[in-house]
């Protein structure tokens, strides 16, 4: 029940890569690897806070297979939901996937702590909007950031001018 969105596939043809476009393949995935902490960071900052469970449950990963690599941006559903909520009581433990499948597609108005948390981003210059849709909105402020430079790390290490959106 926990959510996973994949950013940003590239397609590529390993077999014929030779040692200075591997290097570069190296170079490519340890950006990807930047772009998916950074996503990270953004989907936590953006997502609602009320124990700050939801928060704590999500991570990215790059997933590297023969034909292709992506970033895959999740919420886990097996960790365990607990705390104090604004009203000052104790949430029981639960897992979170049930709980972080409504607060990304459902609609709900924000508590408390969400809306001081949206404030504090606020103040420190982060402009981001805490709320619904928090995975896809993190995936994409950070995808059409780094979408360029990916690019261009792409083609010179050989993974061809294929389709880059």
């Amino acid at each position: 029940m926990g959510l996973s969105v994949n950013i940003g596939s590239f397609k590529r043809a390993q077999e014929r890569l030779t040692h200075s476009q591997n290097a570069l393949k190296r170079n490519l995935l340890n950006e990807l690897r930047k772009m998916a902490h950074t996503m990270e960071k953004y989907s936590r900052a953006m997502s609602p806070r009320e124990t700050g469970s939801l928060e704590r449950s999500i991570f990215s990963r790059v997933v590297n297979s023969k034909n292709e690599t992506h970033v895959n941006l999740y919420v886990s559903e097996n960790t365990m939901r607990e705390g104090v909520n604004n009203k000052g009581k104790f949430v029981r433990r639960v897992p979170v996937g049930r709980y972080a499948d409504y607060m990304h597609d459902g609609q709900y108005r924000l508590g408390r702590l969400s809306r001081q948390k949206q404030l504090q981003s606020y103040a420190l210059g982060a402009r981001v909007k805490v709320g619904t849709g928090f995975i896809e909105r993190a995936g994409n402020v950070v995808w059409k950031r780094y979408r360029n430079d990916l690019k261009d790390a792409g083609i010179r290490a050989g993974f061809g001018r294929g389709r880059w959106n």
